[in-house]
C-alpha cells in the first residue's frame, strides 16, 4: 500500500468546512505544516480502521522524479519567488543569531573559564548559564553540572559553588542550604557476606 500523506491544504479544507475532527489512516505522514495547523486550531484526529474510511486519496504510485527531471508546470514563478525570499530570510537569521551569539561570547566575564570544580572540571561559566537557565539550588546545580560528584564530594568546591549562586540571585550566601550529603558506597565482595 502507498504512504499517505497529509498536507496543510487537507488540513486547511477540513477547517473551512468546520470539522475538528478529522480521520486519517493509522500509518499517514503528517507534514509539519500540516501538525501545527491542527495544533494551533484544537482539531482531534481520529484513526481509520481502514483505507476506505480515509476521506483523502493516497498518491495512485510513488513520485518517479528526480532532480534530472524536475516537474514542469507544478510551481508558478511568484510561489517559487516566495520560497527563495523565505529561504534567504531563514539563512539571514541564521548568521544573525551566529553573530549575536559570538558577540555574547566575547563580552563575557574574564573569569568565565576559572575552574570551580577541580574534581568534575566545571567552570564558574557553566554553572553561571545553569542558574541563568533556571537551577536555583546547589543540589539542582549539583545534578546538572556534575560539580561536587567528584572524588573530594564537594569540599573544596560546595562554598564557591553557594557563593557563585548567591551572587547570582542576588540573596545572602547564609540563605543557601548546603547540598544533600550521601553516604561514600563502596563495592563489597559477596565473600564479606557469606563470612559475617
Amino acid at each position: 500500500m502507498a504512504p499517505v500523506f497529509v498536507f496543510i491544504e487537507d488540513i486547511q479544507k477540513a477547517i473551512d468546512s468546520d470539522k475538528k475532527d478529522i480521520v486519517i489512516p493509522k500509518r499517514a505522514r503528517i507534514s509539519a505544516a500540516a501538525l501545527d495547523l491542527i495544533r494551533d486550531n484544537d482539531i482531534r484526529i481520529r484513526f481509520a480502521k481502514d483505507q476506505k474510511d480515509y476521506p483523502l486519496k493516497a498518491p495512485a504510485e510513488p513520485m518517479k522524479e528526480t532532480m534530472a527531471t524536475p516537474a514542469v508546470g507544478r510551481i508558478s514563478d511568484g510561489d517559487l519567488e516566495k520560497v527563495v525570499d523565505k529561504v534567504i530570510r531563514r539563512i539571514k537569521g541564521v548568521k544573525r543569531r551566529e553573530s549575536s551569539e559570538t558577540t555574547k561570547k566575547e563580552s563575557r566575564p574574564a573569569d568565565d573559564d576559572l575552574v570551580i570544580c577541580r574534581c568534575e572540571e566545571i567552570t564558574k561559566g557553566e554553572i553561571t548559564e545553569v542558574i541563568k537557565n533556571g537551577m536555583k539550588t546547589p543540589n539542582g546545580i549539583k545534578r546538572i553540572t556534575r560539580a561536587g560528584m567528584g572524588l573530594c564530594q564537594g569540599q573544596t568546591c560546595q562554598r564557591l559553588v553557594a557563593q557563585i549562586l548567591a551572587t547570582e540571585l542576588g540573596i545572602n550566601p547564609t540563605e543557601i542550604k548546603p547540598t544533600t550529603d550521601r553516604a561514600p558506597v563502596r563495592p563489597i565482595s559477596f565473600s564479606a557476606f557469606s563470612t559475617g
